[in-house]
């Protein structure tokens, strides 16, 4: 028997015991004081005495693993209900014994596997997507004692190639009037994130507390970094047309970027995919994804004579590596600048 301390407030607590000539091991991490992990320990004590089925035997396939997860995880799922379906469809059946053969066999079908919306192959983050919430599911169950092991915690992630995907003027435009034409409410949340990189979850979110009309700018603290520390991060490029947007929306709208139903209810931007799709389709755009956004605000920031060192100051918490994977590198950015100055000092001269 032993319990580690995680943090201030946590506790591994783990108990062994031989069970059927093997040895099995029980662990969950107890939230509290330690008087709370020793409870939890004194009680599995007990269990083991009275001879009670060990809960490392309760889970048997990856099904019940994966129902497990989703019963009693505190994680928003919906965005990735489809893929959770989908191994539940494909593997749910499968026991936990075997599982690491079964998937493997599995892992190597993904690879000639097309999308049924594209036709192409599946990309690898897309494969690592599916490879992550199978572990993710798993392991929340192996830190509450209810499985010996990961079956798949042997699975490395592959290589992914970051897009190199931003818009050109004129698409841009395109989707500007198209969107203006249709009253979209994209229209602003689009306007806003080409030159502001910021993720859909935090635009969703942004209220007018985020708003400060006076800097002008927009801060807030991102739900997902780098270094999971949560820092204070500001969004100054807002021009004359944003700044006359957030100044019309009712007074009763706490949303900077709200969806106005056809009977004026308001609510968050939610699930979009199907009119963001259809918009692109009209605009004639292919290839490109809301989170592409990121690259072009990125691009649009480094390519008027801002640095590396201003993406920090704001905070935005990017490393080098993924400030160069947003940025879209393009020689022709050079040779424009090198005429432009060629001009200049021919006039001069």
């Amino acid at each position: 028997m032993s319990i580690r301390r995680l943090s201030p407030n946590s506790w591994l607590v783990r108990v062994r015991t031989p069970f059927e000539g093997k040895t099995l091991s029980r662990r969950l991490t107890v939230h509290g004081t330690r008087i709370d992990a020793i409870k939890a320990e004194i009680r599995f004590r007990d269990e083991l005495a009275q001879g009670k089925k060990p809960r490392s035997l309760i889970i048997g396939t990856f099904g019940e693993a994966l129902a497990y997860y989703r019963e009693n995880t505190i994680a928003d799922l919906w965005r990735v209900e489809t893929l959770l379906n989908r191994l539940d469809r494909d593997l749910g059946g499968i026991p936990l014994s075997v599982l690491t053969e079964r998937f493997s066999e599995y892992w190597k079908l993904l690879r000639e596997e097309r999308g049924k919306r594209t036709g192409t192959l599946l990309a690898p983050a897309t494969r690592n997507r599916i490879l992550c919430y199978g572990k993710v599911a798993l392991n929340f169950c192996f830190k509450r004692g209810l499985i010996e092991r990961n079956p798949l915690a042997c699975f490395g992630r592959l290589p992914e190639h970051g897009r190199d995907r931003v818009l050109t003027e004129e698409e841009t435009g395109r989707m500007l009037e198209i969107m203006e034409k249709q009253k979209s409410y994209l229209y602003w949340p689009f306007y806003f994130s080409l030159k502001n990189p910021i993720r859909r979850g935090d635009l969703e979110r942004l209220t007018r507390d985020n708003l400060d009309f006076f800097k002008p700018w927009i801060h807030f603290y991102p739900s997902k970094t780098q270094d999971r520390r949560h820092r204070e991060t500001c969004l100054p490029f807002i021009d004359a047309p944003l700044l006359d947007y957030f100044r019309s929306l009712p007074p009763e709208c706490d949303l900077l970027f709200p969806r106005v139903d056809k009977d004026g209810d308001i609510h968050p931007l939610g699930e979009f995919k199907k009119h963001w799709h259809a918009i692109l389709e009209e605009a004639g755009v292919k290839d490109f994804h809301w989170h592409d956004l990121k690259h072009c605000a990125i691009t649009w920031i480094l390519d008027n004579g801002y640095t590396d060192r201003d993406i920090k100051n704001l905070g935005i918490q990017y490393t080098p590596s993924m400030i160069d994977r947003y940025y879209k590198h393009d020689a022709n950015k050079v040779l424009m600048k090198w005429q432009s100055m060629n001009d200049v000092k021919k006039v001069a001269s």
